[in-house]
């Protein structure tokens, strides 16, 4: 599989364009929103999709340079891949026991809640998760939800009381995806990239993670699979291992 430099230039391309679509839209419907007393919701939507339009027009802006001589890409032995570990913080999850879906609901609020087909999400910076008995829902130092299995509470976090439960600084393998090295993060992940409409996904259980430039791939937890990690919250939370 290849996946050019000018493939990665498409992609941001495509991107910068959903980015000002959904902006439009949101602000389209923000009287609607307002009537139906959603307008944090609409808020923060606007924050995240105006935060991301700005990464790829940076990144876009570094592709062009890239592109025409100006700038040299960082080695990815270097700079993109390797040991990372976890800071120590506290977070908050609820775990989902299969009879308090109330409960779960007001921890993400319903805007972070779907329901299709007999089967619960959780809406998380990678795309919908899905909600299995016994899963955590954890909520995050950026205030995002996803859920994780019982044992990888147990494994890496101690519990403080209550919801709240501290992270263990263990060690991560990651490799950072810079929209060049789609074949190293494909060999890094054993294959699981998959290409659909030009744009680059890991094959994970919970539902597939699309991979977007400056995002880090991970192994999962207890399992041969892998997935995907937004880019800038990994580097909050995680520290290059020198």
């Amino acid at each position: 599989m290849s996946f050019s430099a000018a493939d990665a230039l498409a992609h941001c391309r495509s991107e910068i364009k959903l980015s000002k679509f959904v902006l439009l839209l949101l602000k389209l419907f923000s009287p609607i929103a307002t009537l139906l007393r959603c307008d944090v919701w609409m808020m923060k939507q606007k924050e995240e999709w105006t935060a991301y339009l700005r990464r790829q027009e940076k990144q876009l802006e570094e592709y062009l340079e890239f592109m025409s001589g100006k700038r040299n890409v960082p080695s990815t032995s270097e700079v993109t891949m390797g040991q990372f570990r976890k800071k120590v913080f506290d977070i908050e999850a609820v775990q989902y026991t299969g009879s308090n879906l109330d409960e779960i609901k007001e921890f993400v609020g319903q805007e972070n809640f779907k329901s299709e087909g007999g089967r619960y999400y959780i809406v998380t910076l990678e795309g919908d998760k899905i909600l299995e008995d016994q899963d955590y829902v954890i909520k995050g130092v950026g205030g995002e939800f996803y859920p994780v299995p019982a044992f990888v509470i147990a494994e890496r976090y101690d519990w403080k009381g209550g919801i709240k439960y501290r992270k263990k600084p263990i060690l991560v393998e990651a490799i950072k995806y810079t929209g060049d090295n789609l074949d190293q993060v494909n060999e890094f992940s054993n294959g699981s990239v998959v290409v659909v409409d030009g744009k680059p996904y890991i094959g994970h259980h919970k539902g597939d993670n699309l991979i977007r430039v400056n995002d880090y791939v991970l192994p999962n937890a207890g399992t041969n699979g892998f997935f995907v990690h937004e880019g800038e919250l990994f580097e909050k939370t995680h520290d290059p291992v020198k």
